[in-house]
């Protein structure tokens, strides 16, 4: 996140009306659109809906990604990621995070059941698990940022130099110092 916001603030001097950087943007809605398949849709009848319930999730896959991208698969192709376990998923050297209140955590492996009722109750864990092993049981290595949102809610205030991100980037530089020896370098052709 820290390297998005520095670079989201390098392309603000190139794009001042839009603060995002078009290269994320356009990678995020590729991801969006080949396999995430993360589209905001109603839950009528509740009252507490935000969203119609005439919202047209294929209407926007034809209009939105296939006016992006025309090679856009007809509907994203999820099972690409359900492959690695969903919410039960184990990777190694892999660290999430989320924030406390983001509307996306419902759906992410450190969801819990007060949020989502499917959801596995998977507790975070900041013990750096070794390099290429997984943490133990179903504990889940990163962090939840309690009373944050979705990504700006960790964005430095101008002024502030600490923040909520802060805790995030010392967790992963920790895991850092014990994942990065773990990977050989390759002899890259010249």
């Amino acid at each position: 996140l820290y390297a998005v916001i520095q670079d989201s603030l390098d392309d603000y001097a190139f794009f001042p009306g839009n603060p995002r950087d078009p290269p994320d943007i356009a990678s995020w809605t590729w991801m969006l659109c080949s396999q995430n398949c993360q589209w905001q849709v109603s839950q009528y009848p509740s009252p507490k809906n935000l969203i119609t319930r005439f919202y047209n999730i294929s209407s926007t896959e034809a209009n939105y990604c296939h006016s992006v991208f025309p090679y856009a698969p007809p509907l994203p192709k999820v099972d690409t990621l359900l492959k690695y376990g969903g919410w039960a998923m184990k990777p190694s050297n892999v660290m999430f995070t989320n924030g406390g209140v983001d509307p996306w955590r419902t759906m992410s492996i450190q969801s819990t059941t007060d949020i989502n009722p499917k959801a596995l109750n998977r507790p975070s864990t900041t013990v750096v698990p070794p390099c290429n092993v997984p943490p133990p049981g179903d504990e889940v290595y990163g962090v939840v940022y309690p009373g944050q949102g979705h990504g700006s809610d960790l964005w430095r205030q101008l002024g502030n130099m600490t923040g909520p991100v802060d805790v995030g980037l010392e967790l992963f530089g920790n895991a850092l110092d014990v994942w990065l020896p773990c990977f050989e370098a390759k002899d890259v052709p010249k």
